[in-house]
Formats: C-alpha cells, sequence, structure tokens
C-alpha cells in the first residue's frame, strides 16, 4: 500500500463483508478471550476493538477465523464514526483499521509518502467445536515459529535429548512463558488453558528430570508455594483451572563441573 501523505483528518479501512445475518463475534484479548457485547461492561468502547491475535466470527455451524498480524484494531458493522455505541449487534461485517490520524497524540500527523504498508491478514474457515483451534491459528498467524541460526548434529538420526525444550503434549494448552526464574532459582513455566476445561497438565522435561517443582506466579512471588508432585515419569503435574492461568517453578539437579 502506497498512499499520499496529508494533514487533513482521514483514515483507512480494510473491508471483510462476511456472509453472517447474527454472528457472535469472540475476540481474543491478552490471556484470554470475550464475546462481543455478552461480555462488555457497560459504557465500554464498541466503536473499535483490539485483537491479540484473532478474531472468531460464527453462526450456526459455520465460521470464519480473522487475523490481522499488522492491523490490531478493527471495528465491526460500520467505521469509526464517532456514535460512541451504547450496543452493539454484530451484522458480519468487520473492518481492519489500519491507519488513521484522527489522534495528534503519540501519532504521526500524517502517514504516508515514499514507504510501502504491508498489511497482512489471515482468513480460514472454522466452525464451532473446538475451543482451542481459533488459538493455534491465530497465534500461527501472527507470531508463526522462530527458526534459529543452521548448525549441524554431530549425530545422525534424531537431535539428542539436550538439544530439546520442554514436552508439553496437551493441545487445550497454551505455553505463555518458558524461562529462567529471574533470582536464578529454577525455571519457571507459565500454562494457559484454551479449551474451557479445568484439568491437569503435565510438564516433561526433556534433558534433565526435575527433581522438585511448585506452584508460583507469573512475577515469580510463590515464597514457600505449594509443592508440585513430580511422577515417576519425571512429570510435573499442574492444576489448571478452566480458562484459567497457572505457572510452575521446575528445578532440576545441578549439571557435574566434569
Amino acid at each position: 500500500l502506497m498512499k499520499t501523505p496529508t494533514l487533513e483528518k482521514e483514515a483507512l479501512y480494510v473491508a471483510f463483508p462476511f456472509a453472517f445475518t447474527q454472528p457472535t463475534v469472540e475476540v481474543e484479548v491478552p490471556l484470554g478471550r470475550m464475546t462481543v457485547e455478552k461480555d462488555q461492561q457497560p459504557g465500554s468502547c464498541r466503536d473499535w476493538y483490539c485483537h491479540a491475535h484473532w478474531v472468531w466470527l460464527h453462526e450456526g455451524t459455520d465460521g470464519v477465523l480473522w487475523s490481522g498480524a499488522d492491523t490490531p484494531l478493527f471495528t465491526l458493522n460500520d467505521l469509526v464514526r464517532g456514535e460512541w455505541r451504547r450496543r452493539i449487534a454484530p451484522d458480519g461485517t468487520l473492518f481492519a483499521y489500519a491507519m488513521n490520524n484522527y489522534w495528534h497524540t503519540n501519532y504521526a500527523a500524517r502517514q504516508g509518502g515514499a514507504d510501502a504498508y504491508t498489511c497482512r491478514f489471515r482468513l480460514s474457515l472454522l466452525a464451532p467445536g473446538d475451543a482451542a483451534e481459533p488459538v493455534r491459528r491465530g497465534w500461527g498467524a501472527c507470531d508463526p515459529l522462530y527458526v534459529s541460526a543452521a548448525y549441524q548434529n554431530a549425530l545422525p538420526g534424531r537431535l539428542i535429548a539436550r538439544d530439546l525444550a520442554l514436552s508439553i503434549p496437551d493441545k487445550g494448552s497454551l505455553v505463555v512463558a518458558a524461562r529462567p526464574a529471574d533470582d536464578g532459582n529454577g525455571a519457571v513455566v507459565a500454562v494457559l488453558d484454551v479449551s474451557g476445561q479445568p484439568r491437569t497438565v503435565g510438564i516433561w522435561p526433556a534433558a534433565l528430570a526435575f527433581k522438585a517443582a511448585r506452584r508460583t506466579s507469573l512475577v515469580e512471588a510463590d515464597g514457600g508455594g505449594d509443592a508440585i508432585a513430580v511422577g515417576s515419569d519425571h512429570r510435573a503435574a499442574v492444576d489448571v483451572a478452566a480458562w484459567g492461568l497457572a505457572a510452575a517453578r521446575l528445578f532440576t539437579p545441578r549439571e557435574s563441573s566434569g
């Protein structure tokens, strides 16, 4: 996209008029999801929305998943007209709110010029069913797998265990953090349920077995957090509430100096 820069008030939208009449619209928000109108507080914004990775429109047995990697803002039914709508009934039309110069604070006074702008979108048919599937597709569209630098494996066959990461085979869980603890005491793994089912999620080690584990928070405020049993298969089992978030601090044996 290339456009002429101007100081006149303007906005750019990309229209997606889907063939729905009264769809349910779900939006991924940080560490969760919301249904438009149903989950909104009185007086909250309905003139535009911000999605993290996906917007799911579905009606009956039909559905479409929309992701705008470069356009987090979007509107429903109409453009932004400053009406400050108090209620909204989605009609199936979605507008990517690509750019505007309405606000003179923290925004460029003009947009455009010699540089081209790229807006990426991904659409896929997705009927209601698996509540975790929008998350998998949306994250794949907006945050694809990272590619490491090339290297050679000295041994033929699969990578040795020490080169593998954690193993969390639960398909209804999203790993939102996996890092060495800030205080240097173990590693912190945080898991978010995206299937709507409370359950126990298993975290398996790869190279080294866990010697201990305990519950913690995203900011590692665990103090004497509850211990998590480590099974004979070296798995740490973490209880996660429906749509909930759980974090564990994991400890592995120290490597020998030799």
